[in-house]
């Protein structure tokens, strides 16, 4: 495991690995037979690199696996901040490699949410490295987190991969 320690809202890539041990057997007793990971952009914005990252995530998931042997993870793919257009390239490939990982297991599932926040059009210091445009109807006004029209959308597809992988979603 590499060593990196940052600060984060959650369990991504910078996290230490005593919690990284410790979190899968946090949602042991509850037996969920579904767990999301949102993932990439804090790690991203943050620094940290690619190979850090990824190896982290690949030892989380591998530890939850292992715990939680009835449960599916799913991974959803990061979403860097509009405006900070400098980590979408790293994004674009995080979550490329991401999903590459969650087909190494019938467990391990890949939700890319990336594509459903942009739209073809909008204003310049909106614009992604590949021409496109996050969705400012889903974004708060300081474009630092989804607003909730973001969220309709994200939860929308979260029930649609619940569904996808044979998982009933909650109403």
């Amino acid at each position: 495991m590499l060593p990196w320690k940052a600060q984060n809202h959650g369990m991504g890539g910078c996290i230490d690995e005593d919690l990284m041990h410790y979190a899968p057997r946090l949602l042991y007793p509850y037996h969920p037979r579904v767990v999301f990971f949102q993932t990439g952009s804090n790690d991203i914005a943050a620094g940290i690199p690619l190979e850090t990252i990824l190896e982290n995530k690949r030892t989380m998931y591998g530890l939850f696996l292992e715990h939680m042997p009835q449960a599916k993870l799913v991974v959803c793919s990061g979403l860097p901040l509009p405006g900070r257009t400098q980590f979408w390239d790293a994004t674009v490939e995080t979550n490329r490699l991401l999903a590459q990982l969650c087909r190494e297991t019938d467990r391990l599932f890949f939700l890319d949410a990336t594509d459903a926040m942009l739209t073809d059009r909008g204003p310049e210091e909106l614009r992604t490295r590949d021409g496109r445009f996050f969705n400012s109807d889903y974004f708060r006004a300081d474009r630092i987190h989804l607003n909730k029209r973001g969220h309709d959308v994200w939860t929308s597809l979260m029930k649609a991969k619940l569904e996808e992988i044979g998982e009933p979603a909650a109403p």
